[in-house]
């Protein structure tokens, strides 16, 4: 665990993007995989409920592509 100056539980910098969509995946219980074809689309739970990570906003369009 790494903390700020202040004690504050923070992100390790050694992290990278995948695996902290990884490690989201397994706090809510999904299981991490990656779309092919979504880019944001980072597991899923059962056939029809998936987990999206992304550190960008998202537009209406974006989510309601598929």
């Amino acid at each position: 665990m790494k903390t700020d100056k202040w004690g504050n539980l923070v992100i390790n910098k050694e992290f990278n993007a995948d695996m902290l969509a990884e490690a989201v995946c397994k706090l809510e219980g999904y299981t991490y995989g990656p779309s092919d074809t979504l880019y944001w689309q980072h597991g899923h739970a059962s056939e029809r409920s998936f987990i999206y990570v992304t550190a960008q906003h998202l537009t209406r369009e974006q989510l309601t592509q598929f």
